[in-house]
C-alpha cells in the first residue's frame, strides 16, 4: 500500500503500510465575528492555515528488537516527509508513535499520529536566473510562494529586487562585497554564511520581502553583482 520516506529513511524495508496514505489538504481558518445589533455574524477568512493530521498504520516485516528500535528511532519527532502517494511533494511533519515500542515488539504493529504543517512543497526545486530586465517566473503552486533569492554583490551601493513592481532594497557596504547573500522570503531574513553560522543583514534591507503570486510573475534586479542572481520559486500546494 505504499511507503514513506522520513528524513531520508525509507520504510519499504521494514514496514507494510496497511492504511492508504492520503495527504490532507489545508484550508484557511474562518473566524465568526459578532457585530452589535447585526442580525448575522461576519465571516472573516484568516490568512493563516492550521496544521492537519493523518495516521500511519503498518505491520512490521519481522518484529525483532533491532528492527523495532530502528523504526521507532527513524519515525518519530520532527522532519521532512514524503508519501508514496505524492512523491513529488515534501511535507514538514511531526510524527508521534501511538503504540509503545514494547507492544510493537509483541504485536508486529506500528501506528503513529502525524501532524502536518502547511504546506506541501516541491521535492525538486524550481530555480531560475533573474536578469536586469523583467524575467517571467511561473509559480505553479496553489498558493502564493515565498521564494529564496541568492546574489553576490560586486561593489558597495544598492541592489534592488523588483517583483511585480514591488521593490526590495539591499544597501551594500564594503564589508559585504563578494559575500553571497541569501534572501529568504519565508523566514523574512537576509543573511550570509560564516562557516556554519547564519549572519543576518536585515538591518541593510528595506521594503517587503518578495512574494510570488500563483501563475506568472515578473522580477528583475538592478545593482552590481558577481555572476548570476538566482531565485528558488519554492512552489507550495494546499
Amino acid at each position: 500500500m505504499g511507503y514513506i520516506i522520513y528524513n531520508g529513511y525509507n520504510s519499504s524495508d521494514d514496514l507494510i503500510i496497511t492504511r492508504p496514505l492520503i495527504r490532507p489538504t489545508w484550508g484557511a481558518e474562518i473566524n465568526e465575528i459578532t457585530r452589535p445589533g447585526a442580525p448575522r455574524k461576519l465571516m472573516q477568512v484568516s490568512k493563516s492555515y492550521a496544521n492537519e493530521q493523518m495516521t500511519i498504520e503498518a505491520a512490521l516485516f519481522d518484529a525483532t528488537p533491532e528492527r523495532v528500535r530502528k523504526v521507532y528511532q527513524a519515525l518519530s519527532g520532527h522532519g521532512q516527509l514524503v508519501l508514496s502517494s505524492a512523491p513529488d511533494e515534501i511535507l514538514t511533519a511531526y510524527i508521534r508513535p501511538l503504540i509503545p515500542e514494547a507492544v510493537a515488539l509483541q504485536t508486529a504493529v506500528y501506528a503513529a499520529s502525524v501532524t502536518l504543517m502547511p504546506f506541501a512543497y516541491a521535492a525538486e526545486p524550481t530555480v531560475a536566473t533573474v536578469g536586469t530586465s523583467y524575467t517571467t517566473i511561473t509559480n505553479s503552486g496553489t498558493v502564493y510562494s515565498a521564494p529564496e533569492i541568492r546574489l553576490t554583490p560586486s561593489a558597495a551601493g544598492e541592489i534592488v529586487i523588483d517583483t511585480n513592481g514591488s521593490a526590495f532594497t539591499l544597501t551594500i557596504p564594503a564589508e559585504l562585497v563578494s559575500k553571497e547573500l541569501i534572501i529568504d522570503s519565508d523566514a523574512e531574513v537576509t543573511y550570509y554564511m560564516d562557516g556554519e553560522d547564519k549572519v543576518s543583514v536585515n538591518y541593510r534591507t528595506k521594503g517587503s520581502y518578495p512574494l510570488l503570486h500563483m501563475g506568472d510573475n515578473y522580477i528583475k534586479y538592478s545593482g552590481s553583482v558577481t555572476g548570476t542572481v538566482t531565485i528558488n520559486v519554492r512552489e507550495r500546494w494546499l
